[in-house]
């Protein structure tokens, strides 16, 4: 036990999880893990839609504006994501990629599991230029292929179906748009999914992990296109982040 603690302690040595991504040249692929021990796997929190407390908001807007914006889609791109996570239809495909071994309760296992998969067989394609509607889930699944905000549609409509709570990320700056799944963690013991990431994915100290801490203390793990769930995010000058479980969106 004692040299099983301090193997802990030297594995989580230089870990580092930040809230505020500063930007990061996107994780190189890496082969399929091999099965992990269930045991290691974190347990998380599945959705039961508690209430969320209104964040800080666009400066620009008014209350009024702010409270219609969070009570509906926040503009017609996050209409289209809601209308496209058409999660039942990739339920029988989630469930059939998660291994034996990470059956069970929602565990951190099964996200690494989807991870996995999307990341080897996921091939860039872009939109058609002046049309930037998202693929449904379904879709995206079938081809395998699409831009960003498909991978987010579909990372994010099979982590609804194995009930975890989920958001997509959307962000643009002077030169770019972006957009990325995120999984809610809620209050999971970050050191335990800092130890399972390290072992399961060989990282070293000078891999972190990205997402963001929301004003109730939950931490939203990336999923962007990485060779680990956390491996990439960015910061944006300006973002909102759609809530398809709740039909809402608030800016940031």
């Amino acid at each position: 036990m004692k040299i099983f603690t301090f193997f802990c302690c030297l594995c989580l040595a230089g870990w580092f999880f930040t809230t505020e991504p500063n930007g990061s040249s996107p994780s190189q692929p890496v082969p399929s893990t091999p099965g992990f021990d269930k045991d290691k796997s974190p347990l998380l929190p599945s959705y039961e839609a508690p209430p969320i407390e209104l964040g800080t908001g666009n400066p620009k807007n008014n209350l009024s504006r702010q409270l219609d914006e969070w009570l509906n889609p926040c503009n017609d791109f996050a209409e289209k994501l809601l209308l496209a996570c058409d999660y039942p239809s990739v339920r029988n495909a989630a469930a059939g990629i998660i291994r034996p071994e990470n059956t069970g309760e929602l565990n951190f296992g099964m996200v690494c599991d989807l991870n996995d998969f999307l990341n080897a067989a996921w091939e860039f394609v872009p939109d058609p230029r002046g049309d930037d509607t998202p693929y449904p889930a379904s879709t995206s699944f079938r081809l395998l292929r699409g831009d960003c905000d498909d991978y987010a549609v579909l990372a994010a409509s099979m982590l609804w179906s194995l009930s975890a709570e989920v958001r997509i990320y959307c962000g643009t700056d002077q030169n770019s748009g972006h957009c990325f799944a995120e999984i809610n963690l809620g209050h999971t013991d970050m050191k335990a999914v800092g130890i399972y990431l390290r072992e399961r994915y060989h990282l070293g100290n000078d891999d972190k992990i990205f997402g963001h801490t929301d004003s109730q203390g939950n931490f939203w793990l990336s999923l962007d296109w990485a060779a680990y769930p956390g491996g990439h995010c960015k910061k944006y000058d300006q973002a909102f982040v759609l809530y398809p479980q709740r039909h809402c969106c608030n800016y940031l």
